[in-house]
């Protein structure tokens, strides 16, 4: 149920979904891309993206930081 949430989440449904966005249902994914206040969510979203993808998230984070 987790990662079903956060692929909706992904979706432009969810920007739909929320009440006062009008201009959501018009402009899909870049609604989210496009309004300052959203870049948290968008950054959250991609975090929990990243650790349903990565089961070991600190063994990539480790892998990040030696190659730099």
């Amino acid at each position: 149920m987790k990662k079903t949430l956060i692929v909706y989440a992904m979706t432009a449904g969810a920007a739909v979904a929320h009440p006062g966005h009008d201009a959501a249902a018009l402009q899909g994914q870049a609604h989210w891309l496009g309004q300052a206040d959203h870049i948290a969510v968008v950054a959250l979203v991609a975090a929990l993206g990243a650790v349903i993808v990565y089961r070991r998230p600190r063994a990539m984070l480790r892998r990040i930081l030696r190659l730099e």
